[in-house]
């Protein structure tokens, strides 16, 4: 990308509010920044196409016929860890980028877990109403220990990783169930591995930390919550929609649980508030980024993946990708395959291209999906455009010209890649 590229004056339009600080940086960066304000919200769609990149939170949703709608859009910007609101399949498709921000909530989200999680064990929540209404009735309150206790964490990312390390502060257990790590992972984080079953009916305590899809919705049902000890405290800082709050109410009026702390909710903001009027649960209304360093942070790391997504740069958070990006480090290679892809294409003459093979010599296996891509990139520039194909849709506009893409290595020990 030549240097005249990189420094092009972008048009971004933020649909919900977020922090000055990482407005600032947008508009340093040269770029143009609309904010939207709520007498504004119904006219996105219309305003859309005028945009190179959209910025929104949680409160704009995304979908794939607003997507429609933004004609040179190139780069959603999700300001924070979680993109349930944004139509990613839509964008992808449409050769859109979606970046976030996946660590700027991090200690925040961390700590709020351990602000439920003690607010319960203790009952701070109950005691303080009953104090504020002039009573004294310590009896009433009688809590639970964190020591010697067994913690249950459902999703051992960053979030449960750090709710881990924590809980050890207090001399509890760590059990952990995460289908994406395998045992030894999980032990090296200095943590029990658990199938989910086993987990639910051993701990005394459960948190979740996970994303909400459609393989997570309510993946805490009727029949999984009923293995939960009688005595167990369940946390769900995470997301909404993976425990079943309707099951969740039943269990508690049966006096099958201890007591659940929830902070996210499926259908927010909340209308139904049987579950958190319950005597047994302690609830806030998603407040695990609302920190002023989170809220700092999202902004800032949304702005910046924002800005290098713009310049062309894959050193991003990037939720779409066809493969994980090696950073900076990796963009001289992936410019020198979309070059050689762009130059196979070219000479390969009239009529479509049936097949592309890359052969890779003597480079990191991180790098070999991604040059595959560029590849391609390049390939289908010929016939394309590069306006219209980039790293987020080459391979899927490649399948649907029943273009086949193959990948060979070989190592050439005379010349290692230094």
């Amino acid at each position: 990308m030549s240097a005249e590229e990189k420094t092009m004056t972008y048009r971004i339009l933020v649909s919900d509010p977020m922090e000055s600080i990482g407005l600032d940086m947008l508009r340093a960066a040269g770029h143009e920044v609309v904010e939207l304000g709520p007498e504004d919200k119904p006219r996105l769609p219309e305003m859309l196409g005028d945009f190179d990149a959209l910025v929104v939170r949680s409160e704009t949703k995304v979908t794939a016929e607003l997507l429609a709608r933004g004609a040179r859009l190139k780069v959603v910007g999700r300001a924070g860890i979680g993109v349930d609101n944004v139509d990613v399949r839509a964008a992808t498709q449409l050769g859109v980028l979606v970046v976030n921000a996946p660590t700027a909530n991090l200690i925040s989200a961390t700590e709020h877990t351990f602000a439920l999680l003690l607010a319960l064990a203790r009952n701070v929540a109950r005691a303080d109403r009953d104090l504020k209404d002039a009573k004294w009735s310590r009896k009433n309150f009688v809590g639970t220990e964190l020591q010697g206790k067994k913690l249950g964490v459902i999703g051992f990312g960053r979030i449960g990783q750090q709710v881990a390390r924590r809980a050890r502060a207090f001399d509890m257990e760590i059990l952990a169930f995460d289908p994406f790590l395998d045992a030894e992972q999980i032990r090296r984080a200095d943590a029990e591995p658990r199938e989910l079953d086993e987990l639910l009916a051993q701990a005394d305590v459960v948190t979740l930390h996970i994303p909400f899809t459609e393989e997570t919705r309510n993946l805490l049902g009727r029949e999984r919550l009923a293995k939960l000890q009688p005595h167990a405290l369940l946390i769900n800082c995470a997301r909404g929609g993976v425990v079943d709050e309707e099951a969740l109410l039943e269990l508690l009026e049966a006096g099958g649980l201890g007591g659940a702390a929830l902070d996210v909710f499926a259908e927010e903001p909340l209308k139904d508030f049987r579950l958190v009027q319950h005597p047994k649960v302690v609830a806030t209304p998603h407040l695990g980024a609302q920190t002023q360093e989170a809220q700092e942070r999202i902004s800032t790391q949304t702005a910046k993946m924002v800005v290098d997504a713009l310049s062309g740069s894959l050193a991003i958070s990037a939720v779409n990708l066809p493969f994980r990006s090696a950073g900076a480090a990796g963009e001289p290679y992936l410019r020198l395959a979309e070059k050689l892809g762009h130059l196979a294409g070219s000479l390969a003459g009239v009529g479509p291209i049936k097949r592309v093979e890359l052969v890779v010599a003597s480079l990191e296996p991180a790098l070999r999906d991604s040059l595959q891509v560029a590849a391609l990139r390049g390939v289908l520039r010929r016939s394309i455009g590069g306006d219209k194909v980039n790293y987020v849709n080459a391979q899927t506009i490649a399948r649907e010209r029943g273009i086949e893409c193959r990948l060979a290595t070989t190592s050439i020990s005379d010349y290692p890649n230094q």
